[in-house]
């Protein structure tokens, strides 16, 4: 009977040292359990980064393209021999109908072109051609439009010949309202010079947006994150949610500046 203390002093220490080792053991589980955690999400976090690098650097690639591509339109239409017959004798309908069929025809196989425009240096339409959904329209003279209190053409006149104006992305407008239903459009213009070297008006290529932003989606649609297009004023051009877009211009409140602060 002397015994039982002892034996019962040696069962409890027992108990708390086996207590103990299997804290420890479970703190040591615990932290290694938490360690590869850190390390899966570290490894999600850098394949996603690289993903949404490798995404980016693809939709940048496709913007500088496309736009070189524009650029290269416009100075080989501002350098054919048709426009420089029009800019001597504008009042000729031989001159007239001979450009506008060449512009239809030019718009007809790039698809990309929502107007071809030459304005003469008051600002005022000369020649344009409208294009939509495979169609094109030479607008007739009575319909022509002033573009002279238009930033575009005040800022691309002041360029000299051979120099590209390139506009921001925005909608397009037409008698002094915003197209509807919208058209996302990014205005091209350089000056046209005649046989004489003076400066006789703007060549103008409306690019058409919404092809362009298609693309893009199209290169982000296996992307498990979501791409935006913004403006250097922290506008959306591109959102996830549609309703978001343009807002400076269509009077919402929603921007990627007031969205994402921070950033």
């Amino acid at each position: 009977m002397a015994n039982l203390p002892s034996e019962s002093v040696f069962s409890g220490l027992a108990w708390r040292r086996f207590l103990g080792a299997v804290l420890v053991a479970g703190l040591l589980f615990s932290g290694l359990i938490l360690a590869i955690y850190r390390q899966d999400v570290s490894n999600k976090r850098a394949m996603l980064a690289s993903e949404a690098q490798h995404v980016l650097d693809l939709q940048q690639e496709l913007l500088t393209v496309e736009l070189q591509k524009v650029q290269s339109d416009l100075l080989f239409l501002a350098s054919q021999d048709l426009l420089q017959d029009f800019l001597l004798d504008m009042d000729s309908k031989a001159n007239q109908s001979a450009l506008a069929g060449e512009y239809s025809k030019f718009a007809l196989n790039k698809g990309v072109y929502d107007q071809i425009r030459v304005l003469d240096v008051q600002g005022m339409e000369t020649i344009r051609v409208n294009y939509r959904a495979g169609n094109t329209e030479v607008v007739a003279p009575e319909q022509l439009q002033s573009k002279s209190s238009r930033y575009y053409f005040r800022q691309a006149m002041s360029l000299e010949q051979g120099e590209v104006f390139v506009s921001p992305f925005d909608l397009n407008v037409e008698h002094g309202e915003i197209e509807q239903p919208i058209e996302p459009v990014i205005r091209f213009a350089t000056p046209v010079y005649g046989n004489g070297e003076e400066k006789q008006g703007l060549l103008v290529l409306n690019y058409l947006g919404t092809q362009l932003l298609s693309q893009l989606r199209r290169l982000s649609s296996s992307f498990r994150g979501e791409t935006m297009l913004v403006n250097p004023a922290g506008e959306y051009l591109q959102a996830p949610d549609v309703s978001h877009e343009w807002g400076w211009l269509l009077e919402h409140s929603h921007s990627f500046r007031k969205e994402f602060a921070a950033a």
